[in-house]
């Protein structure tokens, strides 16, 4: 029950802007920072005239929308 909270909670703040405090609060920043930002399924009727290879999809075929390399929470702030 608790991780269909945090994922719903995950949508309804990110979307207000407030999904950071949230992973503050929870205490874990540390663990879901420094992984990749995944966005939406891509599915290609839904993008027509885009092809799959100009956009940077995981193995699942999830948008990257930034990669886990340039993403980082430094706990000694």
């Amino acid at each position: 029950m608790r991780e269909e909270i945090r994922r719903e909670r995950t949508v309804e703040l990110a979307l207000e802007g407030f999904r950071y405090d949230d992973l503050i609060r929870w205490k874990t920043a540390e663990t879901v920072q420094p992984k990749a930002l995944l966005g939406a399924k891509f599915i290609a009727a839904d993008w027509p005239n885009t092809p799959a290879n100009s956009l940077l999809l995981n193995a699942d075929g999830v948008l990257v929308v930034e990669e886990a390399s340039k993403r980082a929470f430094r706990t000694n702030r």
